[in-house]
């Protein structure tokens, strides 16, 4: 979920536990299409959990934007304990 905090980019990845009936949904389509109204509960949760009204949406991203979050730090990870 693409987010912005006091103007900053807060960007939140949200995933789902290998042997969760969610680990078998390919896309944000299959997760609407499967669990009407999640997508809208998940967003108003972050929306709100600091202070009403400080985060903004800019609304989901594809699954590869986070996995592109995800690769940066692990290659830096994996570089770093190859020293």
């Amino acid at each position: 979920m693409k987010l912005t905090d006091r103007g900053e980019m807060d960007d939140k990845l949200v995933l789902a536990d290998i042997n969760s009936p969610f680990a078998e949904l390919n896309s944000l389509d299959e997760l609407q299409s499967k669990y009407p109204g999640l997508m809208m509960i998940i967003q108003e949760w972050f929306l709100n959990y600091k202070d009403p009204g400080k985060l903004k949406s800019r609304g989901y991203a594809a699954k590869g934007y986070g996995e592109a979050i995800i690769r940066k730090p692990h290659s830096q990870f994996v570089t770093y304990n190859q020293k």
